[in-house]
């Protein structure tokens, strides 16, 4: 949600792109990793995460609501986000030198939509906005970071295929920001509801490209006596930088509470 397009981003290497790939793949699937299989489904989830890589740090906390029945009927769905971020990267201030620029920003997101869902399969849509506002230190004249609100649209699924193994899968773009995320999750589902497995996505903007290489798991479930249930989900591995030819690892948790 939070890459940006036309200037370019660079990592602790001062390379294209590398700060804000890890950033991307925390931001874009924390509700997809932390989304419950349909027994574990409720009225409605809160969700908050932390997560990051190289020169990036990113958390969030958001809201799932239902808006008719419940989050694993079909129905129409509502989503909210706020998100906090830190990166850097080098910016030509000047001709002939390159300095480094801190970056820190914030953001808000509201998403409504329908999900059609039954015993085979699940498919949700969601069209909303997103604000983002940025802070550079030294300032950057240049930079594409700029305070915008625009359009944000999504779609995810879920499409079993027995009774253990199935597909989940969601696409995102931000057209403020130019950007596209492709992200296919093929799972293993144990007794208890938990998923396991490969994680396989592909980021995009207008100067960059990354794939997404790595394992996830999601809602392992455990219950505190006055709190109530709660699930836990986390990832990690590589990210693949098209431009630079390089891997960086990442890594992020999640926790989501339903009510």
């Amino acid at each position: 949600m939070f890459l940006v397009g036309d200037r370019t981003l660079c990592n602790i290497s001062n390379n294209t792109g590398a700060a804000y790939k890890t950033l991307m793949a925390g931001l874009f699937c924390f509700a997809f990793l932390l989304a419950p299989s349909r027994a574990q489904a409720q009225s409605a989830f809160l969700l908050s995460g932390f997560g990051g890589g190289g020169k990036t740090l990113y958390a969030y906390s958001g809201a799932i609501l239902p808006l008719a029945d419940r989050l694993d009927q079909t129905g129409p769905i509502a989503r909210f986000w706020a998100k906090t971020y830190k990166f850097s990267y080098t910016a030509s201030l000047t001709p002939t030198t390159s300095t480094r620029i801190d970056a820190t920003g914030w953001g808000l997101t509201g998403e409504a939509g329908y999900q059609w869902a039954d015993d085979k399969l699940r498919i949700a849509g969601f069209a909303g906005l997103d604000y983002r506002h940025h802070n550079l230190s030294p300032n950057d004249p240049g930079s594409n970071l700029k305070n915008k609100l625009g359009v944000f649209l999504s779609l995810d699924g879920t499409i079993p295929l027995s009774n253990t193994l199935g597909l989940d899968a969601n696409a995102n773009t931000s057209l403020a920001y130019n950007e596209v995320w492709l992200q296919a999750r093929p799972y293993y589902q144990m007794s208890s509801g938990t998923k396991i497995g490969p994680d396989i996505a592909y980021i995009s903007g207008s100067d960059f490209a990354f794939t997404h290489l790595g394992l996830y798991g999601s809602g392992y479930k455990f219950t505190q006596k006055w709190l109530g249930t709660f699930y836990l989900g986390a990832e990690a591995g590589l990210q693949y930088d098209h431009d630079r030819g390089k891997y960086d690892p990442y890594g992020g948790t999640h926790l989501s509470f339903h009510f």
